[in-house]
C-alpha cells in the first residue's frame, strides 16, 4: 500500500495543481464591483445632458452670428440711406445754384440775347462741400435750341425723325381732335392718343412705329415741356444744324454755324439783323429771302433751360441726380424767376 501511494503521488499532485489553475480567474481587467444600476443610469443621463448642452450652445452661436449679420446689414442700410439723403441735398443745392447763375446772366443790363459762351453755358468744375464730404456737378442746357415737339409740323418731324409714319402718328397723338387715320391705327394697336400736348420726352415712346433711330433723333432735336402755349421759335445762337434747316434755313444753316464757330453771335433779328459788334458784319445778306421767310421762327435769346445736378458723396460712394426744367419768363406772379416747371430725380 505504501508502495502504491508512493508510485502515484506525482501524478496526483499534478492533477490537483491543474484543478487549482482552472479555478483561478483569467488575466484581464478586474470586474466592476460595487456599481449599482442607478449609478450607471446617472452616468448615461449625464452624457445625454452634455450632448444636449453642446447642441444648445451651437444653436446659440448660430443665432448670435445671424443677429450680428442682420444688425450689420441694418447699420449699412441706415448709413446708405443717410448718405443718399446727403447726396440728394447736394443735388438740390446744385439746382438752385444753377438757377442763380441764370438769374445773374439776365440782370446785368437785361441783355436780350443768349449764346454758347455765356456764363450759364460754360463748363463748370464740381463744387466741393467739405462738411458733407462730397461735391455737386452742374450742367445747364438750353432747351430753346430744340424744336418744340408740340408746335412742329409733320414735314419738320419727318425731316428730323426720318419717318413719315412716326411724324403723322405723333401729330395725331398730340392734336385735340379724335379723328384721323393714324389715330384710328393707334387705337387698333392699343395705343391711346393723348389728344393734348406732350409735357415730357418719355411720352415719345408712346408713339407707335418708333424705332431706336427715330426715337433718338426726336429726343436729340425736339423738346417737350409743360407750358400754356407751345413755343414756336428756336434760338439762332444755339440751335443745331439740323434744327436750323427744318425751321427754314437749309442753305444758311452752315454759314450761321461757321459764324458762331468764330466766336460771333446775333443780338437782334428785327427790324434788322444785328451782331455783337458794329464792326462784325452778318454772315449773309439780311435781305436774303430764305432768312426773311424763316425770321418768324427764330429768336436770339433763350427762355427755357434744363438743369442737370448730380450730388456725389465720397464715402460711401453714393450718387443722386436731379433734372429740372426752368423758365425765365411766364412764371406766376408770386414766384421768383427763374421758376421750376418740371422736376425729375433719382
Amino acid at each position: 500500500m505504501a508502495g502504491l501511494h508512493g508510485a502515484h503521488e506525482p501524478a496526483l499532485f499534478s492533477r490537483i495543481d491543474s484543478l487549482v489553475q482552472r479555478s483561478r480567474p483569467s488575466a484581464g481587467p478586474l470586474p466592476r464591483r460595487g456599481m449599482s444600476r442607478s449609478t450607471r443610469l446617472l452616468r448615461t443621463q449625464a452624457g445625454s445632458l452634455l450632448i444636449v448642452t453642446l447642441w444648445i450652445v451651437t444653436i446659440l452661436v448660430v443665432l448670435v452670428v445671424a443677429i450680428a449679420r442682420t444688425l450689420s446689414l441694418e447699420v449699412r442700410l441706415t448709413k446708405y440711406s443717410l448718405a443718399r439723403e446727403q447726396a440728394r441735398a447736394l443735388a438740390r443745392s446744385g439746382v438752385y445754384l444753377a438757377m442763380e447763375r441764370l438769374k445773374r446772366d439776365v440782370e446785368p443790363g437785361d441783355k436780350p440775347y443768349d449764346w454758347l459762351e455765356d456764363d450759364w453755358a460754360a463748363e463748370t468744375q464740381p463744387v466741393s462741400d467739405s462738411r458733407a464730404n462730397g461735391s455737386v456737378e452742374i450742367e445747364i442746357l438750353d432747351l430753346d435750341r430744340k424744336l418744340n415737339v408740340n408746335a412742329a409740323t409733320v414735314d419738320q418731324l419727318t425731316q428730323l425723325s426720318g419717318s413719315s409714319d412716326v411724324a403723322h402718328a405723333l401729330v395725331d397723338y398730340r392734336d385735340q381732335d379724335q379723328e384721323g387715320a393714324w389715330e384710328a391705327a393707334m387705337e387698333a394697336h392699343a395705343y391711346y392718343p393723348k389728344n393734348g400736348p406732350l409735357i415730357a420726352p418719355e411720352e415719345l415712346r408712346e408713339i407707335p412705329g418708333q424705332t431706336t433711330e427715330t426715337l433718338e433723333a426726336l429726343e436729340q432735336f425736339t423738346v417737350a415741356v409743360p407750358e400754356p402755349a407751345p413755343r414756336t421759335k428756336v434760338n439762332v445762337n444755339t440751335a443745331s444744324r439740323e434744327v436750323l434747316r427744318v425751321v427754314g434755313l437749309p442753305m444758311l444753316a452752315e454759314e450761321i454755324l461757321q459764324f458762331r464757330a468764330q466766336g460771333h453771335y446775333f443780338t437782334a433779328l428785327a427790324p434788322t439783323l444785328v451782331t455783337e459788334s458794329p464792326v462784325v458784319p452778318p454772315p449773309f445778306d439780311p435781305a436774303a429771302p430764305e432768312f426773311l421767310n424763316a425770321q418768324l421762327a427764330l429768336q436770339v435769346n433763350s427762355d427755357t433751360f434744363e438743369i442737370h445736378a448730380t450730388g456725389r458723396l465720397n464715402s460711401p460712394k453714393v450718387r443722386y441726380r436731379i433734372n429740372a426744367v426752368v423758365k425765365r419768363t411766364g412764371c406766376p406772379t408770386a414766384t421768383q424767376t427763374p421758376c421750376i416747371v418740371a422736376w425729375r430725380e433719382g
